[in-house]
């Protein structure tokens, strides 16, 4: 085995495992925290001109389709990324 092949060995096994790291946590909440940081979307940003749907379930069951900063605007801590379960009200058509 050439010296290269365990460094390629290695950044082959990064890549493959890097993603499924990165979407941990993007469909719910674990432990209880904001998907959303709140320090990002300021009270001046209010109200959202959205120009693309970009679906977020609050933690009130309601879902905000533009995003993050639609939340924000509510006052509301994200849940999850998408749209909340059927049944729950919301502002998605």
């Amino acid at each position: 085995m050439s010296p290269a092949q365990p460094a390629v060995l290695v950044l082959l096994l990064a890549v493959l495992l890097l993603p499924a790291a990165h979407s941990k946590g993007l469909n719910s909440a674990s432990g209880g925290g904001d998907l959303c940081p709140a320090a990002q979307f300021g009270s001046e940003v209010c109200p959202i001109n959205c120009f693309r749907p970009d679906p977020v379930c609050g933690s009130d069951g309601v879902t905000y389709s533009c995003g993050c900063p639609d939340a924000a605007c509510a006052g509301v801590r994200v849940v999850k990324i998408g749209a909340c379960d059927a049944g729950h009200g919301g502002s998605v058509p």
